[in-house]
């Protein structure tokens, strides 16, 4: 039913596979869920139109929250744990798509923040996001000082400046602690794992 209810809220993408096959056999439909999030992720742009579809399918999905959060907060990390020891390239992209997995979570917390209650299952994404989502930017500023060499101080500031309007946002909503939150900012600028990681 969850991932009827996300394709259904973004039919331009992919649907999970939830057929048996050697690869996911025995897969559970939140791991399918989960490995289908972070895929969608990797293919959305920071165009409002992808943000926005990504985050109508993670909503679809709410009945899986704790994969979908996890999903989101992975992608946002993920310039980070590829940038250790792998092709650059993988970095910069895996760096690009954590920013727009950020975007993806400050629309969803802001929907559910708002009180839309497309399902009941809302809540849930939220607080796993929100438990989440301080180590996940920590990785993402790490990600983004690994990847300045390559893409050049102009863009990584562009993204490191789009992720902060992003917390900037989030310390008028009262979403974290106040040193959570400069605990993050810290992280994002200087691109230190800090006490997240």
């Amino acid at each position: 039913p969850a991932l009827m209810a996300a394709q259904a809220a973004a039919p331009h993408m992919a649907a999970p596979r939830t057929e048996s096959t050697q690869e996911n056999h025995g897969e559970t439909e939140a791991a399918a869920t989960g490995r289908w999030l972070r895929a969608t992720l990797r293919e959305a742009t920071m165009e409002s139109t992808s943000v926005k579809g990504v985050m109508s399918a993670a909503l679809g999905a709410a009945e899986h929250a704790e994969a979908v959060a996890s999903a989101i907060c992975e992608a946002m990390g993920a310039g980070a744990v590829q940038g250790e020891g792998a092709d650059t390239g993988v970095n910069l992209e895996a760096t690009m798509s954590g920013v727009v997995a950020l975007y993806v979570a400050n629309d969803i917390l802001f929907n559910v923040r708002k009180g839309t209650g497309l399902v009941s299952h809302e809540d849930s994404i939220r607080q796993a996001m929100v438990k989440g989502l301080p180590a996940a930017v920590a990785r993402l500023g790490v990600a983004i000082a690994a990847a300045a060499a390559e893409m050049g101080r102009s863009v990584t500031e562009q993204l490191r400046s789009r992720a902060m309007r992003v917390l900037v946002e989030w310390s008028t909503w009262f979403l974290f602690p106040s040193d959570t939150l400069a605990e993050m900012e810290r992280a994002l600028q200087s691109g230190a794992k800090g006490v997240f990681a």
